[in-house]
């Protein structure tokens, strides 16, 4: 469950920019957590071909009381990410400006435009517009 909930959340952002990616991705989350499931039966709950694994124990009390905080940790941040994610704000924040202000700057490299900057070499075109222009003039 909670890698799931970080699954639905990058699917959840992708979908906004790329549905049909978004898409193929979520079909191959849904094919992925069948396999999962398919496997966990077998493994949990299959038949016991060996000997020497026969004569193992289950999980006593002891291991119980030892997994059960992480099992509630485990469900508890699936259920409610919200404290965990509440932590990682300001550094997404950081990280979402540095690439819309990339964003906004992409074009006018591609377009050539430096306002006004003269590069070392004497030209005033972006490397990247001189390298746009020779492959659509098939240089």
């Amino acid at each position: 469950m909670n890698g799931f909930v970080g699954e639905f959340l990058i699917l959840l952002g992708a979908f906004k920019t790329f549905p049909f990616g978004a898409a193929v991705a979520a079909t191959g989350v849904f094919l992925g957590a069948i396999y999962m499931l398919w496997m966990f039966r077998r493994v949990v709950f299959g038949p016991l071909d060996r000997p020497e694994n026969q004569r193992l124990k289950d999980v006593d009390l002891r291991e119980m009381a030892l997994l059960a905080p992480i099992l509630a940790l485990i469900f508890f941040m699936g259920v409610y990410p919200k404290p965990f994610l509440s932590r990682m704000k300001a550094s997404v924040e950081l990280v979402i400006q540095r690439v819309e202000s990339k964003q906004e700057a992409l074009p006018l490299v591609l377009e050539g435009r430096n306002n006004g900057v003269t590069r070392a070499d004497g030209s005033t075109n972006s490397p990247y517009f001189e390298a746009t222009m020779s492959l659509s003039n098939g240089n």
